[in-house]
């Protein structure tokens, strides 16, 4: 279906059944309320060109089974100045494990993840692809705990993509994948499920900053940190971390 006016997301008309791939069209705002649950009968998708707003609470959590979001170049990415915009809110999303999925597809948008809960997902959120535009995804307050294909709780690509994650938990996963900017506080990491736990691949240009800060990393098999790609000069900042393996 082709969602082309603003829409409200009600719990009281819950549950929101996809039974194929939906498009909200570029100027249509879809807000989802606290309470709602959606689900899937396929491995179908929303695709966002429009905006996409899920405001769940912290006692009544929007949950979504399996269905996955694509964020076009076209979708209006949330502002971080005006506090609005697309954004994940409270929200507890279970994946069906399957390491072809995407859950969360971004082109070069902003984006919030406050406050959620991920469980068997693979790609959590994906993408990007910001090689000339700059765009920032923070992650704050959020859980990702790995199931049976484990997964990434995020896979970035793009050189001028800012990946900012503050008091998250990440368990039994295989880890982050991002590019010249990223600012990593306060998180725990734990349980890593292959031989790197944060990969990062630097892109052409020689502009970065990278800060490792103040983190927990537990039970890790080999490399915490692994960086590969072009010959960089901009700093890799690593203070204040617990390591134990």
């Amino acid at each position: 279906s082709v969602i082309s006016s603003d829409q409200i997301w009600t719990a009281a008309n819950s549950p929101y059944v996809l039974t194929a791939n939906a498009v909200i069209s570029q100027g249509a705002t879809v807000r989802v309320s606290p309470g709602v649950h959606i689900r899937t009968t396929g491995k179908h998708k929303i695709v966002v060109e429009g905006a996409f707003e899920a405001s769940g609470t912290k006692d009544s959590v929007i949950r979504i089974d399996t269905a996955t979001f694509e964020f076009t170049n076209k979708a209006k990415g949330y502002d971080f100045n005006s506090r609005s915009g697309s954004h994940f809110s409270y929200c507890h999303y279970t994946g069906s494990g399957l390491n072809t999925i995407y859950t969360i597809t971004l082109s070069p948008i902003s984006m919030l993840i406050s406050n959620c809960r991920f469980e068997n997902v693979y790609y959590t959120i994906y993408g990007m692809n910001a090689n000339t535009d700059t765009c920032l995804l923070r992650i704050e307050k959020s859980v990702f705990l790995g199931g049976s294909s484990m997964g990434y709780a995020a896979y970035i690509f793009g050189s001028y993509a800012f990946l900012e994650m503050d008091e998250c938990l990440v368990s039994g996963m295989y880890g982050l994948f991002f590019g010249n900017y990223a600012t990593l506080t306060r998180n725990r990491f734990e349980y890593w499920r292959s031989n790197s736990g944060m990969r990062i691949t630097t892109g052409s240009h020689n502009r970065g900053r990278i800060i490792i800060s103040c983190n927990e990393f537990f039970d890790f098999k080999t490399h915490i940190l692994e960086i590969s790609g072009t010959p960089n000069t901009f700093p890799i900042i690593i203070n204040h971390n617990t390591f134990d393996s």
